[in-house]
């Protein structure tokens, strides 16, 4: 029960983060360190039991947790962490049957929800994830020169070129409403990168 209002929490945090509202990291954090917490000191002060069995359950769901923020934040070594996360499920599942008592059934739901919200999101394509998490249910997103410049990348990225001019247009023509010339002639130079197909990195 505690796991499944963690991961409520959790859920809630993400649809602050969906409307850009604040303390969403928070949030998630908060309820990701509350699970870590939980699981740990049932693993470690609880003889062998239901408890202990989902603490290594709890273990596991964090760790798909980990992998999801890593995703929708685009931070390297998600490959790494998705491989981390199977491997602590893996032998997750392996020490609940080595421990008496049945098995958890609302903790193994719980990890469940929490791989098929990793898994919904890893499937995205990174655009459209960008897009998702930053623009979608963000008003605020396409009056912001640089959101709409770091959309475009990950638009030319999946070669989506006539798409990712448009948004690059978009982005470069709200940096000159607003009169912030620099970001304009970055802008300016990325749709030139994007004609080209020689924009190799964004910066």
């Amino acid at each position: 029960m505690i796991e499944l209002i963690i991961f409520l929490v959790f859920i809630a945090g993400i649809v602050m983060d969906l409307f850009n509202l604040p303390l969403h990291t928070t949030v998630m954090l908060s309820a990701l360190a509350g699970l870590i917490i939980l699981n740990l000191i049932r693993l470690f002060r609880n003889k062998p039991g239901v408890k202990r069995t989902a603490g290594w359950l709890g273990i596991a769901t964090a760790s798909w947790l980990i992998f999801y923020l890593f995703e929708v934040n685009f931070f390297g070594g998600t490959l790494i962490l998705m491989a981390a996360a199977l491997f602590v499920s893996v032998i997750s599942l392996l020490m609940t049957l080595f421990e008496p008592g049945q098995l958890p059934g609302g903790r193994i739901m719980v990890l469940l929800m929490a791989l098929g919200l990793s898994a919904t999101t890893s499937w995205m394509s990174p655009h459209k994830r960008f897009y998702t998490y930053n623009i979608r249910f963000n008003k605020e997103a396409m009056t912001d020169c640089h959101t709409l410049d770091e959309y475009s990348w990950f638009l030319y990225l999946g070669q989506e070129y006539d798409e990712a001019i448009k948004v690059s247009t978009l982005a470069s023509s709200v940096a000159t409403k607003f009169g912030d010339v620099d970001s304009a002639c970055i802008i300016d130079a990325h749709s030139e990168a994007i004609k080209a197909r020689t924009w190799e990195k964004y910066d």
